[in-house]
C-alpha cells in the first residue's frame, strides 16, 4: 500500500506495512458508493479509528502473552539456580 520513499518519509508509520490496510481504506473509500468526497473521507476515518483499535489491542494481548512466558521462564530459571 505504501511506497518505499513514503515510508522513508514517516517511518513511524509502522502500520502503512500491515498486510490489511489496503482493504480497509478501499472498504473505508467506498468506491461504488455515490456519496460525497467529505463523506467519503469520514467514512474511511471511521473505518481505519475500528481497524487501529482491533490491532492495538491484538498487540496488547501479544505483549501480555509474551511477558508471562518470560515470567515463567525466569521462574524456571531460578529454580535451576538454586539447585
Amino acid at each position: 500500500m505504501a511506497s518505499s520513499s513514503w515510508l522513508r518519509l514517516f517511518p513511524q508509520n509502522s502500520w502503512l506495512k500491515e498486510p490489511d490496510l489496503e482493504e480497509v481504506v478501499v472498504d473505508g473509500w467506498g468506491i461504488n458508493d455515490n456519496i460525497e468526497i467529505v463523506d467519503r473521507v469520514a467514512k474511511c476515518a471511521n473505518k481505519l479509528q475500528v481497524w487501529g483499535r482491533r490491532k492495538q489491542m491484538k498487540f496488547k494481548k501479544e505483549i501480555d502473552a509474551c511477558v508471562k512466558e518470560m515470567e515463567i521462564l525466569r521462574g524456571n530459571q531460578g529454580e535451576a539456580d538454586s539447585r
